[in-house]
């Protein structure tokens, strides 16, 4: 646990063990509910307002490299009039960094509504950095369409997609926590927090539309590379299918000679093998000639 502040105190709490559970349900006379939300990771994000605190559960997702997804991470938020209190489960950065900010309390807002405000605002911008890898990605694939890495380029489309997928089901709920949080805010710290959370929540709707503009940009690319992957695809099998026809009919004479029955022609003459294989040399050109005519070749 650690705390900053003066007037007004930032009390962070790292994976929170039984006595700091303890002094927080002490200090801060939290509800049974709330203290059971706490101990553990909570399902759903959600506002809660109570007597002299607001309680704010937030989802937010962190890149897992190793996995190439998004996982979820959590942060609790016990707000009164003097403390604001951050409950996490996950040694995440970000607060590294907005700890300095604060460059030692120097730059320390004078009320928790602007603290809070300030930690939501770089939470925000975090959640920015980390659809980055997401946008490089997209960005790639675009760039390496049509040149032939259709096959390569499908398995990197479905880690982006699902990427993607999971970091919507993380992000697109907190739209509603944050919507919330205008009104009950607003019940908790005045009207004058209106623009601060209405901001927040507008910060929040760019990160969603953001995500949204790379959805549909890696859905495009898929679908473009499924029917280059198909254009491909119809070019191997029409070889194929071409080499099938245009060997039929040296396979079918052959056979034809190698029937074992009276009266095979050529059978007794000497150059039989050269006429033979002349023949099917003919057959297949004259294949050839005709599949030009027809424009399948």
């Amino acid at each position: 646990m650690e705390t900053i502040g003066g007037k007004i105190k930032w009390i962070d709490i790292l994976k929170p063990a039984g006595e700091e559970l303890a002094w927080l349900q002490k200090k801060f006379g939290l509800h049974p509910v709330v203290m059971d939300e706490l101990k553990n990771y909570s399902v759903h994000g959600r506002v809660e307002s109570s007597d002299g605190y607001l309680y704010l559960i937030y989802h937010f997702p962190i890149y897992d490299a190793a996995e190439k997804v998004s996982r979820r991470a959590e942060i609790d938020f016990i707000v009164t009039k003097k403390d604001l209190i951050t409950v996490r489960y996950n040694d995440v950065d970000v607060f590294n960094e907005f700890r300095k900010s604060l460059n030692g309390g120097k730059n320390f807002p004078n009320t928790t509504l602007e603290l809070t405000y300030h930690l939501m605002a770089h939470l925000i911008n975090f959640n920015q950095r980390q659809l980055n890898h997401i946008q490089e990605k997209t960005e790639n694939i675009g760039t390496e369409l049509f040149k032939g890495n259709e096959g390569s380029l499908l398995k990197e489309i479905s880690y982006v997609k699902r990427d993607i997928s999971e970091y919507q089901l993380i992000a697109k709920p907190q739209q509603h926590l944050f919507s919330s949080l205008v009104e009950r805010g607003q019940n908790f710290w005045g009207p004058q927090s209106k623009i601060y959370l209405e901001d927040i929540l507008g910060k929040y709707l760019k990160l969603l539309a953001r995500l949204e503009y790379h959805r549909e940009a890696i859905l495009d690319f898929e679908a473009t590379n499924n029917q280059l992957l198909n254009v491909r695809n119809n070019e191997v099998m029409k070889m194929f299918n071409t080499l099938a026809f245009t060997t039929f009919p040296m396979m079918l004479i052959a056979a034809l000679f190698a029937v074992r029955a009276g009266g095979v022609p050529l059978e007794d003459n000497p150059n039989g093998f050269w006429l033979l294989v002349s023949g099917m040399a003919i057959a297949v050109v004259v294949m050839l000639i005709f599949f030009k005519k027809k424009k399948w070749l």
